[in-house]
């Protein structure tokens, strides 16, 4: 085509060139006129014209059906009739209008739940209900690509409007469609008509939608849980009560009132964690009258338990080098918060000191053991007689702190064990030894110096690990100084240990003195050093200055309060959190006592499914129990199969020289249904897509013939022709005059 273009420029150009001579303008204009003709005629010729003639009429666009298939559609609507029911039956009332439209245009069915289908036909009679979402934008955007190419005349959606997805979720707090949903619903060009059951609005329910909490917390610090509660379908005024409970035990309930216009309710719960580990807070509405599905009257949430700092208490019957060595190794660790109390003044000083001639305070009892002791992790009693300092009455808190997850440590002198007169008192319950009575005399002191023998457990326990080669923690033990002094007692307690015991005296029982003994008691772990010589570790001439003191109080205190890094039974899970009929892997690793992987040691699992708040169970049910042993590697796994929601406790154990060692864990099996936090819109998104979209949002008493359609807008050709200009006669006849024309002119003129 350009060389043509070129081509005919040329000539014209050549033309204009040849007449400059001419004189009359009228001739000059002629003969280039003529000539500009006769190039455009030919090119007429080329480019080959053609006329298309059609005959068209517009064709019918298509009607689009879509049928919300997820749980909440099964509700009951208010009237005692399900919301898919309410829904069928307006279908068949509208049977009439649905055959006008089939008539008029193309009906396109599908399905939706958490995904799209295409449905051959209209399901009136079966409409299942088993999705669990119901995800109405992806679903829109699901038919926008389907029939791309289709004119659509418009979208009725049967549906309840709970919408979850993307409207559910990224909508929750918005006030209108955002721009990207704006987008989705632009592309099917087309009015997007709801229809909901009409006895929506009178569905009551109350529901506990979420619990905002971060996955870990930290022990003893206040940290803050939000629960959102969504309370449809009761008068102005009802009154409902959230309780938050931790592991099933109430923390703190609060009420609120229903408001005019207000579906969802936050509230705010003040925690302090006061036990390690993973713990299981729930929030609980008290059932309401008439719910339409009580199950989501509470939730779950896991929340790991951790510790930020070491809070120690320790409180020393006088000063002395022992307590000086203690407090300075506690001291000098930036993790450690330490509150350290000295008896200066005893009231049995040969001395008495007025009160007015001293600045020392009274001993502070009751701000300890009272307010204060729950935010201890660790509580040392160091060669102290609580006698005098008006104490005795709160020695059973220590117990129960004991016992609900936390450390005690007691440490020997003449005034503590029996010569403190803790014989009898609570202290005891939690001891590792027993204490024989004392009548003051000091018969339950030995004041002989000796130098401890390393037991066989204590050989093996992580506390009396001064180094990590077994021989070589031997060989120091046996070598390091000598002991003033132990404090007498009869034997060790069920379930204790004895760690370093006496290399002569023996107790009431035969079996030699203990000198240090660990024990659990309930939740926690309590500690006897009978003897207040230990800082005497802190110097070894035959170990040239190495100070042993640290490492073994360093020990001590990691058992005491129980750090993971030094249990020898752990174990892990593959998913924590698992909807029900989950396999779940659960995979136990054992360390002997030199926290080497154990081959072929035996393990013990038991499953358990504890009771949640709302069932009150009283005890809970074992779901399995099981064993086998470790592996080379020192592991041992078991798949397990969850069938029902809840909340598990798995524990696992084995017997590590002598002694069983436990790993416990717990796993929320919840059912993963958005439907039971969305039962009732939690925004008016049918409102919102209406109004977006030239629909309506309506309920089953509009009659479908009165929502809008748009007509047609497609047209489709009945009849084409096509007539080619270039061929007629009329051009040749044409073409010959212009030459002929243009031939006289130019004999006239004298150019040829």
């Amino acid at each position: 085509q350009l060389g043509v273009w070129a081509l005919t420029a040329a000539v014209l150009t050549l033309t204009v060139w040849n007449y400059r001579t001419v004189k009359s303008p009228l001739r000059k204009s002629g003969l280039i006129g003529l000539r500009l003709l006769l190039l455009a005629l030919l090119l007429f010729v080329f480019y080959e014209p053609t006329l298309l003639r059609e005959t068209v009429q517009k064709s019918r666009n298509s009607i689009v059906l879509l049928f919300d298939q997820s749980e909440s559609m099964e509700i009951d609507s208010g009237d005692g009739t399900s919301r898919v029911a309410r829904l069928q039956d307006y279908l068949k009332q509208e049977t009439n209008t649905l055959n006008q439209w089939r008539e008029e245009s193309d009906i396109h069915a599908f399905a939706f739940d958490d995904t799209l289908r295409k449905l051959e036909f209209e399901p009136i009679e079966a409409w299942t209900t088993e999705g669990s979402a119901s995800n109405l934008l992806e679903g829109l955007e699901g038919v926008s690509e389907e029939l791309e190419t289709k004119d659509i005349g418009a979208v009725v959606v049967f549906s309840d409007g709970a919408a979850t997805g993307l409207l559910g979720e990224r909508l929750a707090q918005a006030s209108g469609l955002d721009d990207e949903s704006r987008r989705v619903l632009e592309q099917l060009d087309a009015p997007i008509h709801l229809i909901s059951p009409s006895a929506q609005n009178a569905l009551r329910d109350a529901s506990i939608v979420e619990i905002q909490a971060t996955p870990f917390a930290f022990h003893l610090n206040a940290t803050e849980l939000g629960v959102i509660a969504r309370i449809n379908g009761y008068a102005p005024g009802t009154p409902v009560t959230v309780t938050l409970y931790e592991d099933g035990n109430p923390l703190e309930s609060k009420s609120l009132e229903v408001q005019t216009g207000e579906s969802e309710y936050s509230l705010t719960y003040d925690i302090v964690p006061r036990r390690l580990g993973t713990r299981v807070y729930s929030a609980v509405i008290s059932p309401m009258p008439e719910e339409a599905y009580p199950e989501n009257n509470e939730e779950h949430v896991r929340i790991k338990i951790m510790r930020d700092r070491l809070r120690v208490l320790q409180i020393c019957g006088h000063p002395s080098w022992d307590q000086r060595f203690l407090r300075s190794f506690l001291k000098q660790d930036p993790d450690v918060d330490l509150i350290s109390f000295f008896i200066l003044v005893n009231p049995k000083n040969a001395f008495a000191i007025s009160g007015k001639d001293t600045t020392l305070i009274p001993f502070p009892a009751r701000e300890l053991f009272v307010e204060e002791l729950g935010g201890f992790d660790l509580v040392i009693f160091q060669d102290f007689n609580y006698g005098p300092f008006s104490t005795r009455q709160h020695l059973w808190r220590i117990r129960d702190f004991v016992r609900d997850g936390g450390a005690f440590l007691m440490i020997g002198g003449d005034r503590t064990f029996s010569e403190g007169g803790y014989y009898g008192t609570e202290i005891t319950e939690i001891l590792p030894v027993d204490l024989p009575p004392s009548s003051g005399s000091g018969e339950t002191l030995d004041v002989d110096r000796f130098r401890g023998n390393l037991t066989e457990t204590g050989a093996r326990h992580p506390v009396m690990r001064l180094v990590p080669n077994p021989e070589e923690n031997r060989q120091i033990w046996s070598t390091l100084p000598e002991l003033d002094g132990v404090n007498v007692v009869n034997h060790l307690k069920p379930n204790a240990v004895s760690l370093l015991e006496h290399p002569t005296r023996l107790g009431p029982t035969g079996e030699p003195l203990p000198v240090i003994a660990a024990t659990e008691a309930g939740e926690g772990r309590s500690m006897a050093i009978l003897t207040d010589s230990t800082w005497k570790w802190g110097f070894s001439e035959k170990l040239k200055g190495a100070n042993q003191f640290v490492p073994f109080y360093e020990n001590a205190i990691r058992w005491l309060i129980q750090d993971p890094d030094l249990e020898l039974v752990r174990v892990e899970v593959s998913e924590e959190d698992p909807a029900p009929g989950a396999k779940i892997e659960i995979k136990t690793r054992v360390f002997d006592t030199n926290y080497e992987p154990a081959s072929g040691y035996p393990v013990e699992l038991v499953v358990s499914r504890r009771g949640t708040p709302l069932e009150k169970k009283e005890s809970p049910t074992v779901l399995l129990q099981s064993g086998g042993k470790t592996g080379e590697d020192g592991q041992w796994a078991e798949t397990v199969p969850f069938p029902e929601s809840g909340i598990f406790d798995i524990e696992v154990s084995s017997r590590i020289a002598g002694r069983k060692s436990t790993a416990k864990h717990v796993i929320v099996v919840r059912e993963q249904k958005l439907e039971a936090r969305h039962l009732i819109p939690r925004r008016p998104f049918g409102d919102w897509i209406a109004e977006a979209t030239g629909g309506q949002s309506t309920d089953v008493g509009t009659p479908m013939a009165e929502l809008e359609r748009n007509t047609p807008d497609l047209l489709s050709v009945t009849q084409r022709r096509e007539i080619p200009l270039w061929t007629g006669n009329e051009l040749l006849l044409l073409a010959f005059l212009l030459l002929g024309a243009e031939w006289w002119w130019r004999r006239k003129a004298g150019f040829l």
